[in-house]
């Protein structure tokens, strides 16, 4: 038994690791965002109006951010056939990790879909919430026009609803594509559908509503104009534009963010009542309160008038209306590195199949589904074991 222990360890030890090691960053990056968006305060409004759908949108997107970068490491064949085949790694366990790295690809893709889904269900319940727990006292919160928009509208005429469905689009032929039986029947199908995955990343981008533009502050005066805003006030909505004066001179034009955080905590502590509401005459809560003051307050004395404690605590009573700011886009952060090295790797093996390319000379095919192919390649050694 302790030999066949060992011998798992020395061989398959190293994969199951890594496999851990993964699992728990992805654990650890959901529940983290989970309680974030669930607990901390300057999410008290938004998880007020939106609920559990909110965290799990959130927490599944930043599973959804990981994966999306890693899934793009273990396709850069050309770095890992250098290493596989260099002494750059001397351990032996570490090159039979890199032999697995397909396994990895497929995990990841796996994960993909299955937070996509998770992400997908968690974001229509956050439209049927914005829909009908559309809040008057807070409207910069609100992703509604009014109370009781039509869900759809949230999906199919905003930037992030369109580019998500676009999105689930996308994947949804990449991974029908990817299943076994489609690879042996047509393997060109699976890969052109692969090759949209450049498309996937740019939806993905347009979808965290990031794009940013600079404009003068005397363009952004015609922008604002009431004559412009009535040509193109509708494409400015679809876009949903704002502002950000970042100079004295310059303006960024960013997209809104559909979810929003509390910025002034100090000022205005989550659930606090405001200095400015009063409450009318005729109200239940008015009347209830002035009974049971003139029934429970206290007999005179001769030494002075009793004062009674506020209803509400003075640290309770806000000193501003909150104020709400979409979050700046983070999942550009994730996969900017990791897509730009995958492109510059796909380009060195365009360049490096130009120019000596790869010549068939023959195609055989075998009982049992063998294939033998025969090649030609320019300036080509074979090494001990590569079959030539």
């Amino acid at each position: 038994m302790a030999p066949s222990c060992k011998s798992w360890l020395a061989n398959e030890g190293g994969k199951h690791l890594l496999l851990l090691l993964w699992l728990s960053l992805n654990v650890g990056l959901f529940w983290k965002t989970f309680r974030r968006y669930c607990h901390e305060p300057q999410y008290f409004y938004l998880h007020r109006m939106l609920g559990l759908g909110l965290c799990l949108s959130r927490a599944s997107a930043s599973v959804l951010n990981l994966n999306c970068s890693l899934v793009l490491l273990p396709m850069c064949r050309s770095l890992l056939a250098f290493l596989r085949g260099s002494r750059k790694v001397a351990s032996r366990k570490t090159r039979r990790l890199l032999d697995k790295s397909r396994t990895f690809h497929v995990t990841c893709g796996v994960t993909i879909c299955f937070f996509s889904v998770l992400h997908v269900a968690a974001h229509l319940v956050n439209a049927l919430n914005f829909s009908v727990n559309y809040s008057d006292e807070f409207l910069a919160l609100n992703a509604a026009s009014y109370h009781g928009e039509d869900p759809r509208k949230l999906l199919f005429a905003t930037v992030p609803g369109l580019t998500g469905v676009l999105m689930v689009l996308v994947l949804f032929l990449m991974s029908t594509a990817s299943t076994y039986s489609i690879r042996v029947s047509n393997y060109d199908i699976f890969w052109y559908t692969h090759n949209l995955f450049f498309v996937f990343y740019l939806l993905l981008m347009l979808h965290v509503s990031g794009l940013e533009t600079s404009f003068s502050l005397q363009f952004t005066s015609i922008l604002n104009s009431s004559h412009f805003r009535h040509l193109c006030g509708s494409a400015l909505d679809l876009l949903e534009l704002e502002c950000w004066v970042m100079h004295e001179s310059t303006c960024v034009w960013v997209m809104r963010g559909v979810l929003k955080y509390q910025t002034n905590l100090k000022e205005h502590p989550p659930g606090c009542s405001s200095r400015n509401v009063t409450l009318p005459e005729d109200s239940r809560f008015t009347d209830g309160l002035d009974e049971f003051i003139s029934e429970n307050a206290p007999e005179p004395f001769s030494g002075g008038s009793v004062e009674m404690e506020p209803v509400i605590p003075k640290s309770f009573v806000c000193t501003e209306e909150p104020k709400f700011q979409a979050h700046f886009p983070e999942t550009w952060l994730w996969i900017s590195g990791p897509l730009c090295f995958y492109c510059a790797e796909r380009l060195y093996r365009y360049i490096r199949s130009s120019h000596k390319p790869v010549l068939i000379t023959a195609v055989i095919r075998h009982p049992c589904n063998v294939l033998e192919i025969h090649m030609m390649k320019k300036d080509f050694k074979a090494r001990p074991g590569q079959v030539s």
